[in-house]
């Protein structure tokens, strides 16, 4: 049987490659480079680092015994006298006690002069009706305060209304003229507003709703110091305190503790002195007895046998890799899986040009605005006209899965598409982790009939004025749940495709290869796959379940490098309702 003309890596004429025992010497040496290459991604330190202590650990146990002994002598300590910490310490407890002694003394004097220090408490001499009064008084000002600062927080006609509503101002005739003319002021500036862009008029009606809301603010602040003034008239009265202070002499007991500090750090510093000493002998013997103890010989079986299990525990890498061989570039997953590479996704350096805009800083931090990788991406799976129904993401990682639909969601939306981005992924709920929002509701609750669709669908800022309808897996443990929920899916996929220009729905596949349900909601399917991390086996044994299934894998999307770590939900690029 004639097999064609093989290439370096083992490809016969671009097409599938045959097996390895069919091939030429050519293509099993491509194939062995590329498992090597994979097996030394991650050991390829170790093995350097394996090596370099094998040739130390020999060149210790031929050069060093020869001079242990000698130096050994000449480091150990001789008779020398060492000072006695014993005492030191007894003295150090006593000067610690007669400072903490002195120092109680002294705070005790310290603060019977504060408490004559302290004010007389104030003494209430009103009658119940004015106490009433001034608590009502004290009470009508709090609020009215808070009015007050709320709207020089947030100065907005909301703020100013409930100013102007407040039970100080609203019998006022001239505040119910202002609020009035205030509300007529929002009506117009919503008429303008929805228009769009920066409207004159629009910023005019902005204008005279502030000085209405500074004019309610001066008449508030003029009745709150009115208030001020009352509630002065009816303040308690303070005794006169007494004019003949305590007799304590706290300069003196402070001057007594000073000293007696001083005392207590000087006997701590020779009881340092006295250790130091005491340690540099330990070291010292400690230092001569390693020394000593190099020459043994359990030092070089425990050296030998770390050497010989780094390296058999090498060896079982590489024969894991031959045996069980992984994607070791995107040439390789393109002639095992018969689809094309669409993009591979690197790592890069995010141009600052194109991250000057608000909008662009204000995204969730999986979408990547700064390359053209998902714009090719959506350019080769669209049409002429650049349409793209549905697409089904899968792959073995969520995370990744979660990135790339959720990145060609937002190229979809870049090309003033409309894209709903739908999740499957029950068990980890990546994308909703991916984009910063709340786990649930989503599609859990449609399948249990506890929502309904519009009310699953939350906007996602993808850029400016962009965003994408996204609906979460929402949270349940139920296999039930989530198989009704994939059924639900599946029958209102052509309603969905009238309101939205594509689907896109994350489906990961799990490690078994078992392709879910909601891999084939939509029939064109695109795989992501990580270099020497996806299996051959596993990306052979899927597409053939999905080409079962009837779906069509459209390409692939290789991954090379980090999978992506999300934090907990929060309300990151989230489009408030509305906004």
């Amino acid at each position: 049987m004639d097999i064609g003309a093989h290439d370096e890596d083992g490809h016969v004429d671009g097409r599938e490659p045959v097996p390895v025992h069919a091939s030429s010497p050519a293509r099993r040496a491509g194939w062995l480079r590329r498992r090597a290459r994979n097996a030394y991604r991650l050991p390829t330190r170790l093995g350097v680092a394996v090596a370099t202590m094998f040739l130390v650990a020999l060149a210790g146990l031929v050069i060093v015994p020869r001079g242990a002994r000698t130096a050994a002598r000449s480091l150990r300590p001789g008779n020398v006298a060492l000072p006695d910490t014993l005492s030191l310490v007894v003295s150090e407890t006593q000067a610690v006690q007669y400072a903490d002694s002195i120092a109680s003394v002294r705070d005790s004097a310290r603060r019977a002069f504060a408490r004559w220090l302290q004010p007389p408490a104030p003494v209430d001499t009103l009658s119940p009706e004015s106490r009433v009064r001034r608590d009502s008084i004290q009470r009508a000002r709090d609020a009215l305060r808070a009015l007050i600062q709320q709207a020089k927080s947030a100065p907005l006609p909301a703020s100013y209304r409930a100013l102007g509503e407040s039970p100080q101002l609203r019998d006022r005739p001239e505040t119910q003229q202002l609020l009035d003319s205030l509300a007529e002021i929002e009506k117009n500036r919503d008429v303008f507003g929805a228009v769009g862009g920066v409207d004159p008029i629009f910023v005019a009606l902005t204008t005279r709703a502030t000085e209405i809301g500074k004019t309610l603010q001066q008449m508030a602040e003029s009745v709150s110091v009115r208030m001020d003034s009352e509630l002065r008239a009816l303040a308690p009265v303070i005794p006169r305190r007494s004019a003949t202070p305590p007799p304590f002499d706290t300069v003196a007991l402070a001057a007594a503790h000073d000293s007696a500090v001083e005392r207590t750090m000087r006997v701590r510093s020779q009881l340092a002195r006295a250790r130091f000493a005491h340690q540099e002998v330990a070291a010292r013997a400690a230092r001569a007895r390693d020394v000593a103890a190099i020459g043994t010989s359990p030092v070089a079986v425990v050296l030998a046998a770390v050497v010989l299990g780094a390296a058999a525990g090498f060896a079982t890498l590489l024969v894991g890799e031959l045996r069980r061989p992984r994607i070791a570039d995107g040439r390789e997953a393109a002639s095992v899986a018969r689809v094309p590479v669409l993009t591979t996704v690197r790592e890069h350096t995010p141009d600052p040009e194109r991250m000057r805009r608000r909008a662009d800083r204000e995204i969730a931090a999986v979408i990547d605005r700064s390359s053209d990788t998902y714009t090719l991406l959506y350019s080769q799976l669209a049409d002429a006209a650049f349409n793209l129904p549905i697409l089904t993401v899968i792959g073995e990682e969520s995370a990744v899965t979660a990135v790339v639909a959720v990145n060609l969601a937002a190229a979809v939306a870049c090309h003033a598409r409309t894209a709903l981005l739908v999740d499957t992924d029950f068990a980890t709920r990546s994308v909703a982790r991916a984009t910063g929002m709340d786990e649930g509701p989503g599609l859990a609750e449609l399948g249990a009939g506890a929502m309904a669709w519009p009310e699953l669908v939350r906007p996602v800022l993808v850029g400016r004025a962009r965003n994408i309808g996204v609906v979460p897996s929402g949270v349940t443990d139920d296999p039930d749940v989530c198989r009704q929920a994939l059924d639900v899916l599946e029958r209102t996929m052509p309603a969905l495709q009238r309101h939205y220009d594509s689907v896109i729905i994350n489906a990961p596949v799990p490690v078994t290869g078992d392709v879910p349900p909601s891999a084939c909601a939509g029939r064109d399917v695109i795989i992501c796959v990580r270099c020497a991390r996806t299996s051959l086996a596993w990306l052979e044994q899927l597409v053939g379940a999905l080409d079962v299934r009837g779906a069509r894998t459209r390409g692939l999307v290789v991954w090379d490098m980090k999978v992506p770590t999300f934090t907990p939900p929060a309300t990151a690029g989230l489009v408030e309702a509305g906004a």
